[in-house]
């Protein structure tokens, strides 16, 4: 069930693009959005697949391994809360938008890998976490 308030949604989607849907449903309003960023990106990283995502960027980009590099921040080693059924399905009905956002990209992501090639995907991932 999605929320009918759109105060309730990121300002951020809001500001950019959700009020050019006006007249439609909230679930067609978020479908919209949804394709409208899908047509203005090529690619989106995965944040939690940053390594895979890093590879296929160097592909798609003719880099080689040696040029990508980043730094592990915001990383705890503290366990992570865990939060009740209720708890967590208040946080998809308010975060709609970004949910469809997350599960449409990374279907796409999939998508890239197999464009790229699983295996050598995995081979270059293996290559890139023995570099740093």
């Amino acid at each position: 069930p999605f929320l009918t308030s759109w105060r309730t949604y990121s300002i951020l989607v809001f500001n950019v693009t959700f009020h050019y849907f006006r007249d439609m449903t909230l679930e067609d309003k978020i479908s919209s959005f949804v394709s409208h960023i899908d047509k203005e990106l090529d690619y989106v990283m995965i944040t939690e697949r940053m390594d895979e995502s890093l590879v296929i960027l160097k592909e798609y980009l003719g880099w080689e391994l040696s040029d990508l590099f980043y730094l592990n921040r915001m990383v705890s080693s503290k366990p992570k809360a865990v939060l009740s059924e209720q708890t967590q399905q208040r946080v998809l009905e308010i975060d709609a938008i970004d949910r469809q956002l997350y599960e449409h990209f990374n279907r796409t992501f999939e998508q890239h890998i197999e464009r790229v090639g699983r295996e050598k995907v995995q081979i270059l991932v293996g290559e890139f976490r023995r570099m740093r």
